[in-house]
């Protein structure tokens, strides 16, 4: 009654099945939940936000309606997986693992995907600008990259071993990301994180997370090649070693404007080294340009040392002077 009362007005669905819920044991049987989906089908053209987490078969199902060929779709948050329910006389194995719109591929700003491969989920990319991505292959991220051009934030939860076959080697590079300002990315293996991150170039990048296994001197070059000027940068694992032979300090001279840093297991040499420069004064030169200083822009600083080490307290006062008390540090 309300989908017909409403008429034209732009609809916000939200359609969630809980993981592990035994639709057989309950009294509510999926025959219920395909009625429901067939009549929000109905009214595809008015879906401007719709959020779904639903066993393949169901999610596959929820495709719109046939003819027409407009979508107002902006926001798309659908998470597929594999269930115990009844499918018989439900989609085909081949949809399960799919998602699409019947009449029209929408052109979301905001994307969420959990469960499916990045060529099952039918939509124009063109205009995203935030996506979010589970358990993707190292091919996968660079197709994302190359279907979604003006991405502002992007985060990819686990970049998983292996390559999905139906797209293109890791033999060509992504072109540039220039409207990327935001990545947060954490990686199954060292080898997949250079597969995907010697490829990008991202010259507008301001805030930089990874973690994951394996090294993290991708991070070095990624500056070196865009370069960018990042404000914040999260790097490593909690109880994971941070790779001796990754300066963070090396990278810390490259990103000056650093406003927050967050770096797990560094080498202890590291982590002295990093207290040191901020402990260091004011430098003057003889010129009028202004006293430098090691990170003079930074106002977060979290770190911790693999393995543990006591922290510098001589060097405490130095980094704090009495002037920076007011300081979120």
């Amino acid at each position: 009654m309300f989908l017909k009362n409403s008429r034209e007005v732009s609809l916000r669905i939200f359609i969630l099945l809980a993981p592990g819920c035994d639709l057989q044991n309950q009294t509510v049987h999926v025959h219920h939940y395909e009625q429901i989906i067939q009549l929000l089908n109905a009214h595809s053209g008015r879906w401007r936000h719709l959020r779904a987490q639903l066993p393949y078969a169901l999610a596959s199902q929820l495709s719109g309606a046939f003819g027409g060929s407009h979508s107002q779709l902006k926001d798309l948050r659908i998470t597929g997986y594999v269930s115990n329910i009844n499918e018989d006389g439900m989609h085909s194995t081949a949809l399960r693992s799919s998602w699409k719109m019947r009449s029209c591929r929408p052109s979301p700003l905001r994307v969420e995907i959990t469960g499916f491969r990045i060529r099952g989920v039918e939509i124009n990319w063109n205009n995203t600008i935030e996506v979010t991505f589970t358990s993707l292959y190292a091919n996968e991220c660079l197709e994302l990259f190359r279907r979604a051009p003006r991405i502002i934030a992007c985060t990819i939860i686990n970049v998983v071993i292996g390559h999905d076959e139906g797209l293109p080697e890791l033999t060509w590079l992504v072109p540039t990301l220039s409207s990327l300002k935001t990545l947060s990315i954490s990686f199954s293996s060292g080898i997949s994180g250079s597969l995907v991150m010697d490829r990008i170039c991202a010259p507008a990048l301001t805030h930089l997370s990874v973690s994951g296994k394996g090294s993290y001197d991708y991070v070095e070059r990624l500056i070196d090649r865009s370069p960018c000027q990042l404000s914040s940068l999260d790097v490593g694992e909690k109880g994971h070693k941070f790779p001796d032979r990754v300066g963070i300090s090396s990278i810390a001279r490259k990103t000056p404007r650093l406003q927050s840093l967050l770096v797990y297991g560094l080498s202890s040499d590291d982590f002295q080294i990093i207290f040191e420069r901020l402990a260091q004064p004011l430098v003057y030169s003889e010129s009028d340009l202004p006293p430098s200083r090691f990170l003079p822009q930074l106002s977060t600083l979290i770190c911790s040392a693999y393995p543990e080490i006591p922290l510098p307290w001589s060097l405490i006062p130095s980094i704090f002077p009495p002037g920076d008390a007011d300081d979120d540090t």
